[in-house]
């Protein structure tokens, strides 16, 4: 069984990575979010929120503060993860490369020899979205960041009728139905 900490945001793809880590065996150490120097909060990911998802599940919840140069920060955190943690392995809810940039967790784990599990890269963003609502995990939309999307998301939890809406939407204006690119984040209730 490999040890390993869930990179974390509260959001749905982080939860749902958390659960298949879960049932592929992973001994899950805690949870690490980074965030950047003076640990601001994030309107779309409340650390007040991210500490209670921590404390109902039962793990601990670590902020890392990430700063310029960034890869170098990365990796110095990443290698806290691996000594401080016992961590061999990092868990991230990344499905697909980011606006085609390589996965920057994966670069930065190299030299560390840590390992990276995505157990969401490549799958369908559709089939993602219906294994969190098969699993009864409720993310509410808390942030939209693309003209496309409309206001009335904001606040809602995706459910089947809001998934409908999404699919529809997303094929007319090509924008990401999982939002990989950054078009909107979520936050598990």
């Amino acid at each position: 069984m490999k040890n390993a900490v869930v990179l974390w945001t509260g959001g749905k793809d982080s939860c749902l990575a958390l659960h298949l880590a879960l049932e592929h065996r992973f001994r899950i150490q805690a949870l690490a979010t980074f965030v950047p120097p003076g640990n601001p909060e994030f309107k779309a990911h409340p650390q007040s929120q991210m500490k209670a998802q921590a404390k109902r599940l039962g793990y601990p919840l670590h902020f890392l503060e990430i700063r310029e140069p960034f890869r170098e920060s990365y990796i110095e955190a990443l290698g806290w993860i691996k000594s401080s943690l016992a961590a061999d392995t990092v868990i991230t809810g990344d499905i697909d490369r980011v606006a085609g940039f390589p996965n920057w967790i994966e670069e930065c784990c190299v030299d560390l020899g840590l390992s990276v599990h995505k157990p969401l890269w490549g799958l369908p963003r559709l089939t993602v979205l219906r294994e969190l609502l098969a699993r009864g995990i409720q993310a509410k939309i808390t942030h939209l960041n693309h003209p496309a999307l409309p206001d009335s998301w904001l606040g809602r939890v995706i459910d089947e009728n809001l998934l409908n809406e999404m699919v529809a939407l997303c094929a007319d204006t090509g924008t990401d139905l999982a939002g990989e690119n950054g078009e909107y984040h979520t936050m598990v209730i």
